[in-house]
């Protein structure tokens, strides 16, 4: 696995990890912000298709009353997700050098509740 942006604690199992959580965070808000502005936009494609085909709705129409709606709630609904996972630091290492949004337990932790 190379990451480079993986915190520098995983190196034992991350070939060249040299990054910090800095750099897992913006990793973890780049990946968050692509996936969910993906899914965003995937919903307004279908709402465009249905206003187009089942409603015959036309061109002015859409690009007046629809299109802001269609763009602007996927970017901001994404922003102000990952802003919150941000503001709660939940991007972290999944433990494979993928700085998400998982339950926070790294391997090079494990034991360390129980006094081993």
């Amino acid at each position: 696995n190379f990451n480079f942006t993986a915190p520098h604690d995983d190196s034992y199992y991350v070939w060249n990890a040299s990054g910090n959580q800095l750099t897992c965070s913006i990793q973890g808000f780049t990946l968050f912000m692509g996936a969910t502005t993906g899914l965003g936009y995937s919903c307004s494609l279908n709402l465009y298709s249905l206003a187009v085909v089942k409603y015959h709705k036309q061109d002015r129409y859409i690009r007046r009353k629809l299109e802001p709606f269609l763009h602007g709630v996927p970017i901001v609904y994404a922003f102000i997700l990952n802003i919150v996972i941000l503001a709660k630091r939940h991007f972290n290492d999944g433990g494979r050098g993928n700085c998400n949004a998982p339950i926070y337990k790294p391997p090079h932790c494990i034991g360390y509740e129980d006094g081993e």
